[in-house]
């Protein structure tokens, strides 16, 4: 069954009835639609507005034990908590106000209990099959230090990668990530980026064919650290875990991660702390730039909504084209401009 439009009306419990000339039976127990609304804070209006390919809140409050769904609140890509793991329906909290304006007072989040297994959340194989990537999350050690490896999320199945792939922590009590077939270059790679144990912070890892940058962002500072060499293309297609690492390492994170989103592009070192600030309750800010390359002009903007038309006082209509965008100009004269919800 396709629901075409769908709203919060279209919610409620379905059943499947089917019947022939000798008799009926109705599907049980029913299947449960449930349609969440976006909540209008600024970190999740954030991160829909750069257009992820999945985003997991972790914002549920079914028991784990039951491993009820982790929804995907962008795409299909929809996990399910492991029995050991704990969420909202035990009450773990994960960013709020007032520290963080940007997300709702109800937020929650998951808790990987270290050393226990069946503790983290495991999300369909993604299939990106590409070597530019973002991927950004908020974590909180509740211990420390963190085990070697700990997985933050992280695929061990992808078909050509025995070693895994994705973002995790290396050594002494580093965030860190494996790439290029699980290649030293990347998995022994140094950041000397530590998240304190007790506090939230937000961390990211870009992926771009020449290099790979990780992002550690709290109160305490903002930094990076970047492994200039070159990165190929990983196809995920095994399933992914978030808060563990699974494989030969085993090592689950021991503490709280929330908001993790996946881009299958590479964050702006700009579009990272947009993201960032929007914790805050800060609107991210949004530069359009245009420039002329032979016959063809070039627009390129780091997050949002393309717009144009044929004057600036409108009507606008909206171009759902990609950043950059390139076009050939047929028309005296185009205006453009961006929107972000």
């Amino acid at each position: 069954m396709t629901i075409s439009n769908v709203s919060t009306n279209d919610a409620g419990a379905y059943t499947l009835v089917v019947t022939n000339s000798v008799g009926g039976i109705t599907s049980a127990p029913p299947a449960t639609l449930t349609i969440v609304a976006p909540t209008g804070k600024a970190y999740e209006a954030a991160v829909r507005s750069t257009i992820p390919f999945a985003y997991w809140r972790l914002n549920e409050t079914g028991d784990p034990s039951t491993n009820t769904p982790a929804f995907d609140y962008w795409g299909s890509l929809a996990g399910r908590y492991e029995s050991s793991a704990l969420n909202g329906f035990d009450f773990i909290a994960g960013p709020q106000p007032s520290a963080f304006p940007g997300f709702e007072s109800t937020n929650t989040a998951l808790e990987a209990q270290p050393f226990r297994l069946n503790s983290w959340v495991t999300v369909p194989p993604l299939n990106l099959n590409t070597n530019s990537v973002t991927i950004t999350l908020w974590l909180q050690p509740n211990a420390y230090p963190v085990n070697d490896y700990a997985g933050l999320f992280f695929s061990r199945e992808a078909s050509a990668n025995v070693n895994g792939v994705g973002f995790r922590y290396g050594t002494n009590n580093q965030l860190g990530y494996v790439w290029n077939l699980g290649s030293t270059e990347t998995s022994q790679f140094n950041s000397g980026l530590q998240p304190p144990a007790g506090q939230w912070s937000f961390a990211a890892l870009v992926i771009e064919p020449a290099r790979a940058t990780i992002y550690l962002y709290n109160t305490n500072g903002l930094a990076s650290a970047t492994n200039a060499i070159p990165h190929t293309a990983e196809a995920w297609d095994g399933h992914a875990l978030i808060g563990y690492n699974g494989g030969y390492y085993d090592y689950n994170f021991p503490g709280d991660i929330d908001e993790v989103a996946v881009f299958n592009y590479a964050f702006t070192p700009a579009q990272v702390l947009n993201l960032y600030n929007a914790a805050f309750g800060s609107a991210p800010s949004v530069t359009l730039t245009i420039q002329k390359i032979g016959a063809n002009v070039v627009l390129a903007w780091p997050q949002g909504t393309l717009l144009e038309a044929n004057q600036v006082s409108g009507p606008w209509t909206t171009n759902n084209a990609a950043s950059p965008y390139t076009n050939a100009p047929t028309s005296a004269q185009k205006f453009y401009r961006v929107i972000v919800r």
